[in-house]
């Protein structure tokens, strides 16, 4: 079965990179808070590995969930061989707010 958000928006190369470093400074954060809680490193070590895991999947299809919403996304209008559609939207962007037709 092929669920809708995975197969569109972001390329699967790009989410995997962002969920990583993504999720790289998020463990860095997780570990400091931990430690700062609890003063042992394994204890800290071990929550961060913990979120580590379990986040990283969790971002992941939180992201490919919002590539598929075409909710603002800019530049993609559906069609992403038209490499020009965000350059046009600018341009008659302008043409309307200078009072061009």
């Amino acid at each position: 079965m092929k669920l809708p958000f995975i197969l569109t928006g972001d390329s699967h190369p790009r989410s995997i990179v962002k969920t990583i470093t993504w999720r790289i400074t998020g463990s860095i954060d997780t570990f400091v808070l931990s430690f700062i809680f609890t003063g042992s490193v394994k204890i800290a070590g071990s929550i961060a590995a913990t979120e580590m895991a379990t986040k990283t999947l969790l971002y992941y299809f939180h992201e490919r969930a919002w590539s598929a919403i075409r909710w603002d996304q800019r530049g993609q209008l559906g069609n992403r061989s038209n490499s020009n559609s965000g350059t046009s939207r600018k341009k008659s962007r302008r043409s309307k707010l200078s009072g061009a037709a």
